[in-house]
C-alpha cells in the first residue's frame, strides 16, 4: 500500500511539472531559431560590399589554365614572376560570367613596369581570343581594349590614375570592373577612373593578365 501511495504522488508531481517543462522546452526551441537556424544572418565585417557569386583567395589554382607566362601559387596568392613579355595570363575555367556582374582583384607589383590587369569576356579561358582587357600601363594610368580573333590587342580608351595614387609602389591595390550588358565602368581603389565605356563582347570567361611586369594576385570577387 505504500508503494502505491508513492506512486500517486509522484503521478500527481509529474501532472504539476508538466506545464513548466512545456514552457521551457519551448524557451529551448525559440532560442535555437533565434541564435540557430532561423536566426538573421549577421554579415560580415570588412567583407566584400557584395555577396561573390565566385571568389578566389589562390590556396590553390586547380580551377586556373595559365597560357603565358610563370604563374605559381605562394602562401595563399597568386603571382605571375616573370617581368618580361606582354600578355602573360591565366584564364579561369571554372566560371563564366554573364551580362550584368562585378570583377575585382587586389594586386601588388613585384618588379618590371606595372602592367597588371583583368581580361573578361573571353570567348575561351585558356587564350586571349575574343575578349575584353583592362590593366595598368605603369604606375599612374591605365588603358581597356579587345582582342580579336587572332589575339590581337586593340585599345579603344585609356585614363590616367589621381595624382597621389601611385600602382607601382609596392602596396596593395584594386582594381574593379562593373559589366554591364553594353558598357563597363573601372574603379581603381574605390575611385571611378572610367565610367560607360562600350563593350565589344558580352559574357565569356575571365582572366588575369601582366604584361612587362612580376604582380601579385589575391581576393578576387565575382559579384
Amino acid at each position: 500500500m505504500r508503494f502505491a501511495g508513492d506512486l500517486s504522488r509522484l503521478a500527481r508531481q509529474l501532472r504539476l511539472s508538466l506545464p513548466i517543462l512545456g514552457i521551457g522546452a519551448t524557451l529551448v526551441l525559440i532560442n535555437a531559431g533565434l541564435y540557430g537556424p532561423l536566426a538573421p544572418r549577421t554579415p560580415s565585417i570588412g567583407g566584400p560590399a557584395a555577396p561573390c557569386a565566385y571568389a578566389a583567395g589562390f590556396e590553390q589554382a586547380h580551377s586556373w589554365l595559365p597560357f603565358a607566362g610563370d604563374w605559381a601559387v605562394v602562401d595563399g596568392m597568386y603571382v605571375q614572376r616573370v617581368p618580361l613579355g606582354f600578355d602573360r595570363g591565366t584564364g579561369l575555367a571554372r566560371f563564366r560570367a554573364g551580362e550584368r556582374y562585378s570583377l575585382s582583384v587586389r594586386m601588388r607589383w613585384l618588379s618590371g613596369v606595372m602592367g597588371a590587369g583583368l581580361a573578361f569576356n573571353l570567348e575561351r579561358p585558356y587564350v586571349l581570343v575574343n575578349g575584353q582587357l583592362v590593366r595598368f600601363t605603369g604606375e599612374s594610368s591605365l588603358w581597356w581594349g579587345y582582342y580579336d580573333e587572332r589575339s590581337v590587342f586593340h585599345a579603344t580608351g585609356q585614363a590616367f590614375l589621381p595624382d597621389d595614387m601611385h600602382v607601382a609602389d609596392g602596396g596593395w591595390h584594386t582594381l574593379r570592373l562593373d559589366v554591364h550588358p553594353e558598357t563597363f565602368d573601372v574603379t581603381v581603389d574605390g575611385v571611378e577612373i572610367a565610367h560607360d565605356q562600350v563593350l565589344r563582347f558580352t559574357a565569356g570567361y575571365l582572366g588575369l593578365v601582366t604584361s612587362e611586369s612580376a604582380v601579385v594576385f589575391d581576393d578576387l570577387c565575382v559579384g
